[in-house]
């Protein structure tokens, strides 16, 4: 895989030279990403009535319980395996495995090294609550490589997750993923998608000079808010398309191969 990096992800990212592809960056990760679930909720983080923990669980609840009602409402086959794209250090690898206890291989795939060698390492030394051990009966694999280009078998997942990626990528390889998604998933399996919610009253109410921040440690995001990502998928030949606004910053978009 080393050397076959596409383009638009040797840009600078979050303010790395180097992007994802670098030690610090996938060590302050994990600070980083528990950081962004107290944003959401400041006013309770600030008060006290809301931990770090807390705002991180509930961040994740909402993801995983908007894909759990939709696997429920809609005839959704057992989860029994979730593949999580752009896994990063596994944060949401393991909220995926602990929200789906029916789930017998958890797989977390990334393009970055480094973030797979602190989700590896942090298997081995797990810090409840924010990093729970396997469940019982439950594999969890870490693999290195594409979202769009899995080398998975055909019509092999139930769950095809994608938590926080798309804000960071251009629109042609957004549509490759979720072709590769479509190619996985297993009839009646459903593709995930959790980013920012581009109606959210609190995004499109930023200060523009801090939205313009946001986006130079973001090269692809102005392409990631103009991109219709129901139309998209329906496109691929999802036949269920529905968006929940999951958190007052974020959406989950869905979808069910028939």
């Amino acid at each position: 895989m080393a050397g076959r990096y596409p383009a638009y992800y040797t840009l600078p990212f979050h303010a790395y030279e180097t992007g994802n592809l670098n030690w610090l960056c996938a060590h302050e990760a994990e600070s980083a990403t528990y950081s962004m679930a107290m944003r959401i909720w400041p006013t309770e983080v600030k008060s006290g009535a809301l931990s770090w923990q807390a705002a991180q669980q509930r961040l994740r609840d909402s993801y995983t319980g908007a894909v759990a009602a939709f696997l429920q409402a809609h005839g959704g086959r057992a989860v029994n395996h979730i593949l999580d794209v752009g896994c990063s250090v596994g944060i949401s690898t393991r909220a995926l495995g602990a929200a789906f206890p029916s789930a017998s291989t958890v797989t977390g795939l990334d393009l970055s090294p480094y973030m797979l060698a602190v989700a590896a390492a942090r298997d081995a030394t797990p810090a409840e609550p924010a990093q729970p051990a396997a469940r019982a009966g439950q594999t969890r694999r870490w693999v290195h490589g594409f979202a769009e280009e899995t080398k998975l078998e055909s019509s092999s997942v139930d769950l095809f997750s994608a938590a926080f990626l798309f804000h960071e990528l251009p629109q042609a390889p957004s549509r490759a993923v979720m072709a590769e998604a479509y190619r996985v998933l297993r009839p009646g399996g459903v593709f995930a998608l959790t980013d920012n919610n581009p109606q959210s009253e609190v995004i499109k109410n930023l200060p523009p000079l801090l939205f313009t921040l946001m986006k130079s440690t973001e090269p692809h995001s102005d392409e990631y808010y103009v991109f219709d990502v129901e139309a998209e998928l329906r496109k691929t030949g999802f036949a269920v398309v529905q968006t929940v606004e999951t958190d007052p910053r974020h959406r989950t978009v869905l979808a069910m191969k028939r």
